[in-house]
């Protein structure tokens, strides 16, 4: 099992009415590691979290995280990318296992 970092973009339900009433493209930005056997299982894994943490940001399970398609993906070098601080900060969590963001999500399985 390899530990892969898993980010994905979204839109918060104000960016979402602010963006399409004046054309802009607002958008926020999360992170989670996945304990995976390989790196397109913690792509699978994540595109669930990413699905699971819009629907519930926004109170609804009509809103498609996936079928708006956000950028995403695995970072291969998260060393480069963030500093210690910040990768401490990242939930990580193995297939099948809910991250925990306080005060922004907290999906129920």
């Amino acid at each position: 099992m390899k530990k892969y970092l898993y980010f994905f973009g979204y839109e918060t339900p104000q960016q979402f009415a602010a963006n399409r009433e004046n054309g802009w493209d607002d958008e926020e930005s999360h992170a989670v590691f996945v304990i995976a056997s390989s790196e397109s299982e913690a792509l699978r894994w994540g595109r669930e979290i990413s699905e699971a943490f819009v629907a519930e940001l926004f109170q609804d399970t009509v809103v498609s995280w996936k079928q708006m398609n956000y950028a995403h993906g695995i970072e291969t070098n998260p060393e480069e990318q963030y500093s210690v601080a910040e990768m401490q900060a990242i939930p990580v969590v193995q297939v099948g296992q809910w991250p925990k963001w306080d005060g922004v999500y907290q999906h129920e399985s």
